[in-house]
């Protein structure tokens, strides 16, 4: 994750506000809410995938962000080779982004 985004979620997801400890374990502060991540990067998804980069977003933000303070990840876009993609490429990356935020909220 790029270093901007990490202090980011460091500042915001913080002890105290995101989670705490108690006595059961780690209390899940945002519980109830949801999430929605969109990741676009330059390299093609494909080699993302094959790789193991794309799981490894995923565990990072659904699993180590939002399923440690309680947040329910609803979704999870990842658009590969963005910089490089066409117009209709981009029209289709952002229909499918309207399409499931009116889905999922």
């Amino acid at each position: 994750m790029p270093a901007i985004l990490k202090g980011y979620v460091d500042r915001v997801f913080a002890y105290g506000f995101a989670y705490a400890y108690g006595e059961q374990g780690v209390d899940k502060l945002l519980q109830g809410k949801k999430g929605l991540i969109i990741n676009t990067h330059g390299t093609p998804k494909e080699i993302y995938d094959q790789i193991g980069m794309t799981a490894g977003l995923k565990i990072t933000s659904d699993t180590g962000i939002f399923d440690f303070t309680g947040i329910e990840p609803v979704e999870h876009l990842l658009f590969g080779n963005v910089p490089h993609a066409g117009e209709a490429a981009l029209k289709e990356m952002l229909k499918q982004v309207e399409q499931t935020v009116a889905s999922v909220f």
